[in-house]
């Protein structure tokens, strides 16, 4: 049904005989259910302010405009950012609508903030692909306009460049240094970086598996890290380390 004959109908006399008129799926301006409301509950409308009813409402079913109908179509409106309200309380109109663009309850705008943070003792390029990979796993299903954490590495000057919308789940990935930036342990002071790129296990999926059998094992503490969008396990370990940590490596990636 075209949005012209919507309105037609909306606008159209109530009467006994006449069935109440239907809007088929689809996307309409606000003002053709804002009509609806004033048709089926027999009350003018006023539109407080210009463009209210330019807002985009999609249908995804069939919409009935019929009094038993107008919290649907005041949840509609709703939605696309448009209260409509009894106009009693403000006027001495009786019997009237007001509609409004809502703003109680408006999300706030999302800003992208930054923050450096100064590590002491890990490599910051480790360090920023192992919280990268932390929140790529855990910032998938973000609001819309919303955009993921993401930590760029300065080993100018040791440092962490955090770009983030969320104070919250920036403290989450930053409650993870105490971990991370750790010094080497004693014994262990010529370390050596190498990587290992896994065959069988994605290395996002390899990592956790060898961290728990490495802890098992009772080996010391290592540093491994996969780097976003990278099927591949950087490990910082000594060479007499890394001749235990390949093994256990290769033993896992060739599980089913």
């Amino acid at each position: 049904m075209s949005i012209a004959l919507a309105v037609v109908l909306l606008v159209a006399p109530v009467t006994e005989a006449n069935r109440a008129p239907l809007l088929e799926p689809g996307i309409y301006p606000a003002g053709v259910i804002l009509h609806a409301i004033a048709r089926a509950s027999e009350r003018p409308i006023y539109f407080d302010g210009p463009g209210l009813g330019n807002a985009r409402i999609e249908l995804d079913r069939r919409l009935i405009v019929a009094r038993g109908h107008l919290a649907a179509m005041q949840s509609l409106l709703h939605d696309a950012g448009v209260s409509v309200r009894d106009l009693e309380p403000e006027s001495a109109v009786r019997s009237a609508w007001i509609a409004r663009a809502r703003m109680e309850g408006a999300r706030r705008p999302i800003r992208l903030q930054v923050r450096v943070i100064r590590l002491d003792h890990a490599p910051v390029e480790e360090v920023a692909a192992r919280l990268n990979a932390l929140a790529e796993e855990r910032e998938r299903l973000l609001p819309p306009g919303d955009v993921p954490t993401k930590f760029t590495p300065d080993p100018r000057t040791g440092s962490l460049i955090a770009r983030y919308t969320s104070e919250e789940r920036l403290a989450d990935y930053l409650a993870r240094l105490g971990e991370l930036d750790r010094p080497a342990p004693s014994g262990e002071k010529t370390l050596v970086m190498r990587t290992f790129r896994p065959r069988a296990v994605h290395a996002r999926h390899l990592l956790p598996l060898f961290e728990a059998e490495w802890d098992r094992s009772g080996g010391h503490p290592i540093r491994a890290a996969v780097p976003a969008d990278q099927n591949v396990i950087i490990v910082r370990c000594s060479l007499r380390t890394w001749e235990a940590v390949e093994p256990i490596l290769r033993s896992l990636d060739h599980r089913s």
